[in-house]
């Protein structure tokens, strides 16, 4: 998707502009259930983010909720599902930094990425690191680069698919830190896992609540955080940043969006019950294992949107990134 020339006014300009654009809220809602779709397969992470702030919303508000799956084409199917909803606030999309990156790969979608959405808020960050296999030297991102740099073409990074998460934020540092890789694409992360194990892989960049168990037993190494704040849960690992990546931000996020146009004190109302969730101790405690819970307001979250989507094509352009088999 090629960034619209207006899209540095819209975080401004959506919320302003919204309640004059939709039809004003009813004082009662919502009068029933809320759906939130979620554009995959039950059972991932996305699940239990919902599943979590549902309930605590539910137990503050008394707020119904129904989670709608619609999976297919990298999250598109159920993206454009709602982008095409009423601007009501009764249909909701959890969105995942992924969202940011698919015009990449389609830009052909059936939505606008940036004016298609109202956001409303980050849900968490999720805690993202580069991780190596026990049988790689590298114990922190100095000796990682000095091995890329002394061993060119040997360093075999495990990927989620050409234009994946693992794949650009992994292109990003080591374009910033001057190495190169071997790229190899694996379906799903048990056969990363499996890839990093047998030493087939040397190295991967992805959320790290499902490695942890061999992180512990050291079959798995953490090198450091993909965002710019260390981990609650991990105090003692440091960012990739902190280790001479400056200024290398590439946390994962959840976050949820409405309809363009649905009407301002709607999204406040929405913002403001997920807010406090983000205080509930339950909430805290089952989420903290994985993500660093957060919240942000529209604004902020809007914005996020439109610099990400900058940031992305900027590091397609500077390292020339092939984003095809």
């Amino acid at each position: 998707m090629k960034l619209p020339n207006s899209c540095l006014l819209f975080s401004t300009m959506i919320l302003t502009s919204g309640a004059a654009l939709a039809q004003a809220p009813s004082p009662a809602f919502p009068a029933k259930p809320i759906v939130w779709i979620l554009p995959s397969l039950p059972g991932g992470s996305g699940d239990v983010y919902v599943r979590l702030y549902t309930q605590v919303i539910t137990a503050n508000t008394g707020w119904k909720f129904v989670m709608d799956y619609k999976p297919g084409a990298g999250a598109i199917i159920g993206t454009a599902y709602v982008a095409k909803a009423a601007p009501d606030g009764y249909t909701l999309l959890l969105a995942a930094s992924t969202f940011t990156s698919t015009p990449l790969m389609q830009p052909d979608l059936p939505y606008d990425t940036v004016n298609s959405f109202a956001p409303i808020s980050l849900l968490g960050n999720q805690t993202n690191a580069l991780l190596v296999s026990a049988k790689f030297p590298a114990k922190n991102l100095k000796e990682y680069v000095a091995y890329a740099k002394a061993n060119p073409g040997k360093l075999n990074f495990a990927n989620n698919g050409v234009g994946g998460y693992a794949h650009l934020v992994s292109a990003a540092l080591h374009h910033q830190m001057g190495i190169t890789s071997t790229y190899i694409n694996y379906k799903a992360g048990p056969q990363i896992l499996a890839a990093l194990m047998s030493g087939e892989a040397d190295a991967t960049i992805t959320g790290i609540a499902g490695y942890m168990p061999q992180v512990k037993t050291g079959k798995l190494r953490l090198i450091g955080l993909a965002g710019i704040k260390r981990a609650p849960n991990l105090p003692d690992l440091p960012t990739l940043s902190e280790q001479g990546a400056t200024g290398f931000d590439y946390a994962g996020w959840f976050g949820v969006l409405a309809p363009a146009r649905t009407p301002v004190p709607i999204i406040r109302a929405l913002n403001a019950e997920i807010v406090k969730a983000t205080k509930d101790p339950e909430l805290l405690e089952k989420l903290s294992p994985v993500t660093i819970v957060t919240s942000s307001t529209p604004e902020e979250f809007s914005e996020l949107i439109v610099r990400q989507i900058a940031r992305w094509q900027q590091l397609v352009k500077e390292t020339n990134l092939r984003l095809t088999e």
